[in-house]
C-alpha cells in the first residue's frame, strides 16, 4: 500500500513532494504561505491564510 505521508528513503520524498503539492509552504520568512489553497481557516482563532497577489 503507498502512503505517501510514510516515506524514508530519499528518492521517495524527492517523488513524493514532486508528485504531491502541499496546501502550503513556509516562505523566506518562515510564514504559512498557501500553495494549492487559496486559503485555510484554521482551529486555533490565527486567521485566514490569503494567496498575495
Amino acid at each position: 500500500m503507498f502512503i505517501p505521508i510514510d516515506q524514508t528513503d530519499n528518492t521517495s520524498i524527492i517523488v513524493t513532494s514532486i508528485l504531491f503539492q502541499p496546501l502550503m509552504e513556509v516562505d523566506e520568512n518562515l510564514e504559512f504561505a498557501p500553495m494549492l489553497a487559496d486559503s485555510i481557516e484554521t482551529e486555533d482563532k490565527s486567521g485566514l491564510h490569503r494567496k498575495a497577489e
